[in-house]
């Protein structure tokens, strides 16, 4: 399978981290050590030590794991991918869930880790349900390695006439925001009023 790479991770550094891994994703990343795809819009993870936003182990081991974080995440589950919004993709019983940060929910894709780097082949854009990043581009903005894509409000706040504000920003503060605002809404009822305190 050819991959349209648009940058590829720093040789491995942390050779005990493929060890835990399913050998499909060991054999990619001895290939290459994850990589950036389509200008931000899949962002597989390496086994990586230097660069936080790049690491593996950091997504599953640190203070910031999924685990810790969001209820419907299993310490088990291998965080191997994020889309440019920051949807997370982990691998569990060797199929592919895929993660909705906004809201802790999670979903199977009924299919396999090489299944799924197919179909992000053929159709990223809506494989990884990423039109907000096409108007992101349209509008002239582009994700550097390290970035992902802040969308304001929360989709999940979204009404009929909603008008969306994109920016890059880094993709741990994305990250730490998604976690936190769905752990703030998660046990409202639906129809629950939320404000926002906005911060410099």
């Amino acid at each position: 399978m050819e991959l349209d790479i648009t940058w590829a991770g720093p040789p491995i550094d942390d050779l005990q981290l493929l060890s835990k891994l399913p050998d499909d994703l060991t054999k990619l990343l001895k290939s290459v050590n994850g990589f950036i795809q389509f200008g931000g819009a899949l962002h597989v993870r390496g086994a990586c030590q230097k660069l936080e936003w790049h690491s593996l182990r950091h997504a599953w081991e640190s203070t910031d794991a999924f685990h810790r974080h969001y209820r419907t995440v299993k310490r088990s589950d291998v965080p191997f991918a994020q889309s440019a919004l920051g949807d997370q993709y982990f691998i569990r019983d060797n199929e592919v869930y895929r993660l909705d940060t906004e809201c802790d929910e999670i979903e199977s894709l009924d299919m396999d880790f090489k299944t799924f780097l197919e179909e992000v082949q053929s159709e990223p854009i809506g494989a990884l349900n990423l039109e907000p990043l096409e108007e992101f581009w349209d509008q002239g903005g582009a994700l550097e390695p390290g970035q992902l894509l802040s969308v304001m409000p929360p989709f999940v706040l979204a009404q009929p006439d909603t008008k969306y504000s994109y920016r890059a920003i880094s993709s741990l503060d994305r990250l730490r925001f998604l976690a936190d605002f769905a752990k703030q809404i998660r046990d409202l009822p639906d129809g629950a009023t939320i404000s926002f305190n906005v911060e410099e």
